[in-house]
C-alpha cells in the first residue's frame, strides 16, 4: 500500500498533465459516496509469528473469522480508499469524496451471514454510531483514516451531499424547462448516481 501511495503521489506531481489529464476544476463534477459494509478489527487479531505456523485450515477458519478472505477484502477496500483519497486531495476536492466505514467490528457483526434479529439490531446501532462519528479521511502517508477538524459528523456530510444533488437536479430541470427540452431529449442529461 505504501508503494501504491508513493506511485500515485508521483503520478499526480509535476508531470500529472501528461499522465492524468484532469484539472482540479474538472473534479468538481464528481461527488463520491463510498459506504463500506464494515470489516473486522485488524488490531491484535493475529501476529506474523502466529500466521507463519498456520496450515490451510487455520487460514480458512480461525477465531470465527476467515483470515485469507478478510485480508483480501481489507486490502482491496483500503487500496481503493487510499487511491480515491489521494486523487481527491491532490485535486483539492476533498469534500467531494466521503468514505464511511467501520473497521472495528467484532463477532457476528463482522460476518456476512449472521442475519439474526439480535445481530440486525446490533448493525442498526453500529450504523447510527457511524452517522454520529466525525468525518474522517485517509492519511496518504499512513493509510489510516483520521478525523477531519471542522467537517462535522458523517450525518452532516451526507446531508450536505444530498443538498448538492438536490440543487444540481433543480438546476438541470430549470435548464431543461428554459431550453424547452422534451422529456426524452438529449439536451439536458440526467444526474447519474453509481
Amino acid at each position: 500500500m505504501v508503494a501504491m501511495t508513493q506511485i500515485t503521489k508521483k503520478m499526480l506531481g509535476k508531470d500529472k498533465e501528461e499522465l492524468f489529464p484532469v484539472r482540479p476544476a474538472d473534479c468538481r463534477k464528481f461527488l463520491v459516496l463510498s459506504i463500506g459494509t464494515g470489516s473486522a478489527s485488524d488490531e491484535g487479531l493475529f501476529t506474523a509469528r502466529q500466521c507463519s505456523r498456520w496450515g490451510v485450515v487455520r487460514w480458512l477458519r480461525n477465531k470465527g473469522m476467515v483470515p485469507i478472505i478478510d485480508i483480501f477484502m481489507a486490502a482491496s477496500s483500503d487500496l481503493v480508499d487510499i487511491h480515491a483519497g489521494v486523487l481527491f486531495q491532490s485535486l483539492h476536492s476533498d469534500r467531494d469524496y466521503l468514505r464511511i466505514q467501520d473497521s472495528s467490528l467484532r463477532g457476528a457483526a463482522a460476518t456476512v451471514d449472521a442475519a439474526t434479529p439480535e445481530n440486525m439490531r446490533t448493525l442498526v446501532g453500529i450504523g447510527e454510531r457511524m452517522l454520529a462519528q466525525r468525518v474522517s479521511r485517509v492519511n496518504v502517508e499512513t493509510g489510516r483514516n483520521e478525523p477531519v477538524p471542522g467537517e462535522g459528523s458523517n450525518a452532516d456530510a451526507l446531508a450536505g451531499l444530498a443538498r448538492q444533488l438536490s440543487e444540481e437536479r433543480r438546476t438541470r430541470l430549470a435548464r431543461r424547462a428554459a431550453a424547452g427540452c422534451a422529456g426524452g431529449s438529449r439536451c439536458c442529461s440526467p444526474v447519474k448516481i453509481y
